[in-house]
């Protein structure tokens, strides 16, 4: 990766971050809310009977994950949740109520070590990002957990992005970075 690239990298994520953080708590959930109804509406989401979601820090204003993931158990989807290893990789754990998720030391919800499962086959994989681009390419935390994931495994990838975090020029990216199936805004699904 070029020093270049880091550095617009990081400028990108730096302005799609104040820009989310600027919602008021109303507008974040009602925009959340539309964007998660387009993602279940999706082929996608009805044909997976497991569901792998990141679970959303309402600090930073991701798009929110709560009320889909209690969507999911509602449909009798298998939900999975990621848990972050000291080796940069993410383990995976089967969850069955969000009161089993707790902030980790950089205030990030988790499960509990316990219930780890290996990937099914009809997986559907909701990725959080910070920003995306018209091609499906996705600006992430910068700290690669989601594209050492997605790397080699047979799923539907879809990040979740709000309309004004979407990027009409390219993004920077570099060989490693991982591509969306589908991108999902609040005025697109790319």
């Amino acid at each position: 990766m070029t020093n270049s690239s880091v550095g617009q990298k990081s400028q990108l994520r730096e302005h799609h971050h104040t820009l989310r953080r600027s919602l008021q708590e109303k507008e974040w959930s009602e925009i959340s809310s539309k964007i998660i109804s387009r993602l279940t509406s999706t082929e996608e989401f009805e044909a997976a009977g497991f569901v792998h979601t990141y679970v959303s820090i309402a600090k930073n204003r991701e798009v929110n994950t709560f009320d889909f993931i209690q969507t999911c158990f509602e449909a009798g989807k298998q939900v999975i949740v990621p848990r972050m290893a000291q080796n940069g990789k993410l383990t995976h754990h089967k969850i069955t109520s969000t009161k089993l998720l707790s902030k980790n030391n950089w205030g990030v919800w988790e499960p509990s070590a316990e219930n780890q499962v290996d990937l099914p086959d009809h997986l559907l994989v909701v990725v959080p990002m910070v920003s995306a681009d018209f091609n499906r390419n996705r600006l992430g935390y910068g700290k690669g957990y989601y594209d050492r994931f997605l790397t080699g495994i047979n799923a539907s990838k879809i990040g979740l992005c709000f309309n004004f975090n979407l990027s009409w020029k390219p993004l920077p990216t570099e060989p490693f970075d991982i591509k969306m199936d589908k991108v999902i805004s609040d005025q697109f699904i790319i």
